[in-house]
Order: structure tokens, then sequence, then C-alpha cells
């Protein structure tokens, strides 16, 4: 983030890359630096060799730039001209101001990544990169992914961002995930298992969809609290791209989607649900004979998860996997269709109970229809038949103004009407009159709502009586003036 705030082109990797994979990504890229971050206080045996290699084989001109509270340690072992420990973020920023300065250029390119677990390193001589198999070439320019398969197989992150993020701008979601981010992810995976794309490609597209996921639960955030769905895969499943499209479609469908990652232990997922106390949760299973550990950690999950949160389990090994998870709460997600099918039950178990709680409220609750002309309603709970003594039947349908008189302040009026043209909340306390003609001095709440797409669709009233308030107050500052009087 702060190299690419800085004027640097960031190429994030992610963690968990083999030594191997970060050498071959800098001899394609060519990049000014790599950073690794390393955070073991003591660096394993494994974790050293992986940063000889990288320091060895590296392209002369690029930096080796270590970080984490085992960079200082790991530094007397690596000999690498160009290498440096970087002890906080300042330092890193005294490095990339040196940068600029020696290449006399305000755009480099800075490799990032985070180096928790490096993979041990096979004996043999890394295997190259085959030349792109034509299989699937047609679909993807039909669907216009040449521009971001092209992007990613040259490391270009800016323009795959910038592509997919075109891609998002016109199309709705349901077709971005299903005609774009679906079918990129299987043909990254599946070039990814004939060897004709590497995993530090795999784990840059895993960044770039990340980093659209993020702006897809902004764009569709609703303005009520929405359901919260978490999504992870089980300690051990490093396989993150069937999460991420489960993850945008909640979030796009009006869901506050968690996305905690891959390869999380059992018991953080656990915790992580008793913090934020999601409806769902949703695990990737992504290989067709799960271990013994991934069957233990569902187990576990299955039997500590908050009562009220569902396990849901996707992916190629959910089928076998749910045999181990004996939960009357936990169900198999055999595509997108079936999550669409959960998302819509919950989304309506969580409509029924606002409606439960709508009828029971003490206050009167009515929506109106925006795009009606005069926003007529189509909802009051019996709050407002109890306030105001109108029934269901006589105000569906109409608009609130029966409910003014004589008395009722015009420039109360003009407040509300100013609030509904500009979309805006209201709140204005104005004289209402109830069905027989008494008059009562009314507290009302408008609330514009929005659909998923961000359109206004409808607006909450919610009605207080509080004409005991306005009459106490009133009798108060009379008897103060007859003391003053005397």
């Amino acid at each position: 983030m702060l190299a690419g705030a800085t004027g640097f082109e960031p190429l994030y990797l992610g963690p968990n890359l083999p030594a191997r994979e970060i050498v071959a990504a800098a001899e394609r890229t060519s990049p000014q630096a790599v950073v690794l971050g390393t955070y073991t206080s003591e660096p394993t045996q494994e974790t050293t060799e992986d940063l000889k290699l990288v320091a060895s084989q590296l392209p002369k001109r690029t930096e080796l730039w270590l970080g984490g509270s085992a960079a200082r340690k790991a530094l007397p072992v690596v000999c690498h001209d160009g290498m440096f420990a970087l002890e906080n973020f300042g330092e890193l920023d005294s490095h990339l101001a040196r940068l600029k300065a020696d290449w006399g250029r305000a755009v480099g390119q800075v490799t990032l990544r985070g180096d928790r677990n490096l993979r041990e390193l096979p004996a043999a001589p890394p295997k190259p990169v085959r030349s792109r198999k034509p299989v699937g070439t047609g679909q993807v320019k039909s669907n216009g992914l040449q521009p971001i398969v092209a992007a990613i197989e040259s490391f270009d992150y800016a323009t795959a961002n910038a592509q997919l993020g075109r891609l998002a701008a016109m199309l709705p979601v349901h077709d971005l995930v299903g005609k774009v981010v679906l079918p990129l992810m299987r043909l990254v995976g599946e070039r990814w298992h004939d060897g004709t794309l590497t995993i530090a490609q795999e784990h840059m597209t895993s960044a770039i969809l990340r980093n659209l996921m993020g702006g897809l639960v902004r764009l569709y955030a609703p303005p009520t609290q929405p359901v919260r769905i978490l999504f992870a895969t089980p300690s051990g499943d490093l396989h993150e791209f069937g999460i991420l499209a489960a993850a945008m479609l909640a979030g796009a469908t009006g869901f506050d989607p968690l996305y905690l990652g891959p390869n999380l232990p059992a018991q953080e997922i656990v915790a992580v649900a008793e913090r934020t106390s999601p409806k769902g949760v949703v695990l990737g299973i992504n290989t067709s004979e799960p271990t013994a550990k991934i069957m233990a950690d569902l187990r576990l999950v299955a039997s500590q998860l908050p009562k009220s949160a569902e396990l849901w389990l996707g992916g190629i090994g959910a089928r076998k996997a749910l045999s181990a998870v004996h939960c009357a709460r936990a169900f198999v997600l055999e595509n997108f269709d079936e999550l669409d099918v959960h998302l819509a039950r919950l989304k309506g178990e969580e409509l029924r109970l606002r409606d439960r709680a709508m009828a029971a409220a003490a206050e009167g609750i009515v929506i109106s229809d925006a795009n009606q002309p005069g926003n007529p309603l189509i909802y009051v709970n019996d709050g407002f038949a109890r306030l105001t003594g109108y029934s269901r039947g006589e105000a569906l349908g109409r608009n609130c103004h029966f409910l003014q008189g004589q008395d009722t302040d015009p420039a109360a009026l003009e407040q509300i009407r100013v609030s509904l043209r500009e979309r805006r909340d209201c709140l204005v306390e104005l004289l209402n009159y109830r069905k027989d003609g008494t008059p009562f001095w009314n507290r009302l709440s408008i609330t514009p709502l929005q659909d998923v797409q961000g359109r206004l669709t409808h607006f909450v009233g919610v009605q207080s009586d509080i004409t005991a308030r306005k009459l106490g107050g009133a009798v108060s500052s009379g008897q103060r003036r007859d003391s003053r009087l005397q």
C-alpha cells in the first residue's frame, strides 16, 4: 500500500510462495526491489535456505529487502550485495525515496511478498513454464477475458486490475461473477495445474479478485444492518477462488461478507464466529479426498459454532466432508445456484423476523413506494393503527397527507418534501390528526431505502406520539411566566 501510494507499482504476490516462484517472477518482471516478510523471531532452516536461494538467483540489478520480526537475524546468513533489513515503515519510506533518486524515475516496480511459511524446495531444478495450450481460448475472447489473461501472464497487476474494474462497471453483478470471475478462476486454475501459469500468477490473480470483492462490498453495502456471512477454508487448504466468488455474490446481494481467506485453523474460525455472530459460515473444501486433519477441523467447527450460525460446505470435497460433520445446520453447496438459494432463504428468514419486530413495535411504522406517484403507503404496522385510528385497509395506497390538518406547520411539511425530493434522512416534529379529529404531536423519522444497485426503492417512516412532552413543556413555561408576574 505504501509503495503504491508513493508512485511505485506494487506487484503483490501474497504469502506462502516458494522461493523458485519468487525468482521466476523477478526474472519475468525485472523489479527494482523484492520485499520479503519474515515473521518468525527465529527463522527456520528451510526459510534460511530459501532466502539464500532467492538472494543468489535474483537479477543483478534487483535489491532484496527483508522486513518483519526475523529480518535482522536473517540478514547475516544471506549473501547479497543489495540486501537491506527494514526495521519499520520509516525505513521502507527511506529506501523507496532512495530508489526514486537512484533510478531517476518516479515509477518503479516492487514485488511484495509475505513469507510466513515458505514451502520446501524440490531437489530438481524448477519446471519451465510451457507455452499456453489453446484450450478455452474462444471462451476467453468471448467473455472479454483475453486482456486480463494477457496481463496476468506478464505479471501486469495494474492492467489486470483495471480491466476487471472496467467489466465490473459495465456488467450486472451476477453476470460479472458468472461470466467473468468464475471463468477466469477456472482458467487460471487449469493453467496452473497444467504448468502454463505459475503459483505466483495464481496468487496475483487472487489479490486482484480480493480487491474487486472489496469494491463490490463497498458499492452494494445496504443502508440497514445486513446479515453477515463468514468465508474461509480450513487449515491446509490454500485455494481461495471458490470462497472469493461466493463472497462476491453474497456482498452483491445485500449481505455482509466477512472474508477471512484460506488456510485458517478451526479454532480461529470458531473464535471469529463467536465474536461476529454470522448467520452462515461458508468453508471451501477444495480437495476430492479431504485429509483426516480437515475432517477433524470440520467436526470441531460444527460442534462449537454459535447455535444461530449454519455451516455451508462448498468445493469438490464438500460432499465427503459432510459425512464427518454431525450437525443439523450443515449443508452442501454443489454449485453457485445452491448458494443463491440458501442466501435467499436466509434473507427471507431475516425479513420475516423484521416483519414480526415491526408489527410488534409500539411506534407507528410505515413504508411507502418511492417509485409510484405520491409515495403511496404499502405497509403499516399495528402501532400506526393504534396511534392514528386508521386501519390498514384505510391507510394502504394513500399518501400520509391524510394525517395533516389546519394547524399542521407548513414549514415542517416543506422540510419533509425537500428531504423526499433529495432522497435523504429527515427528522421532524409536527402536529397531525387522528381519524376522530384529535390532534397529536408526531415525531416523524423518514429514511430512504436503496436496492443492491443503489437505486431508491422505498421510504420508511417511524412515528412517535410526543404530545405529553410537548404539552408538558408548554405547561411548565406557563407556570414560570405566572410565577414571574406574581
